[in-house]
């Protein structure tokens, strides 16, 4: 089963791709509904499923395999950031904040 991510993101690609080979405002009014039903998937998300969502669209415009968590990322966000992936079937990740001194 996909997680609603990986659905999304295909969905998005779909529409980017169609709207780039649209011809006419028909063709261009079809991509700007396949875009809004493919987002339609990320309507309610909480601000952990957004900063998810926001690392894994990056991490495959990117051609990353996984998405990587880059930014100051709190004690008490941890859990929840890991609760959120396991439930969308992340099982993989990386961590580059240089902030942090993490990845030195």
């Amino acid at each position: 089963m996909m997680n609603i991510f990986e659905e999304a993101y295909r969905g998005i690609q779909e529409a980017k791709k169609a709207y780039a080979t649209a011809t006419n405002t028909a063709e261009q009014d079809a991509a700007r509904a396949i875009y809004k039903q493919a987002t339609a998937k990320l309507d309610g998300l909480s601000n952990t499923e957004q900063r998810i969502w926001s690392a894994y669209e990056t991490a495959k415009d990117c051609g990353n395999e996984y998405i990587d968590l880059n930014d100051t990322i709190r004690d008490d966000e941890v859990e929840g950031l890991v609760a959120c992936m396991k439930k969308y079937g992340i099982e993989a990740f990386t961590f580059s904040s240089t902030w942090s001194g993490a990845s030195i």
